[in-house]
């Protein structure tokens, strides 16, 4: 008997600090991602992101709008400086807590691998979707 299909998951690489008025383009981003996939859980690879508030505000939006959206979301490749600003907002265990807070359990593979313009805070491949 089959078990239950492995739960997929869609790549949003933050490859700079977030600017002031990047967040809307991040937001309309993660939407056309989520909207073009069919991905159980949104990683948000955040290597670039710096240790301030515009960071954790922008991960609290996204990750808003990923559940929003029925995803789960994980953050990976957070900077011990970021993870230590996180706890600090007492954040913690709700951005970088454990495995991924997804609705099918921890990503097994990925499916979607969206790297955004730098323009947008992330870099790579635009979605097909846009539009926020």
């Amino acid at each position: 008997m089959p078990g239950p299909p492995e739960p997929c998951a869609c790549l949003l690489i933050l490859e700079r600090p977030v600017l002031d008025g990047d967040l809307p383009a991040l937001r309309a981003r993660l939407q056309a991602l989520l909207t073009a996939s069919d991905a159980d859980v949104v990683v948000f690879d955040v290597r670039g992101l710096a240790a301030d508030l515009h960071s954790i505000d922008a991960l609290v939006r996204l990750s808003l709008d990923a559940r929003a959206l029925g995803r789960g979301f994980c953050v990976r490749r957070a900077s011990p400086e970021l993870t230590r600003v996180v706890g600090l907002c007492g954040l913690d265990r709700a951005l970088l807590g454990g495995q991924a807070s997804s609705r099918a359990g921890r990503p097994k593979r990925s499916k979607t691998d969206s790297t955004l313009p730098a323009s947008t805070g992330v870099s790579g491949q635009r979605s097909k979707t846009s539009g926020e």
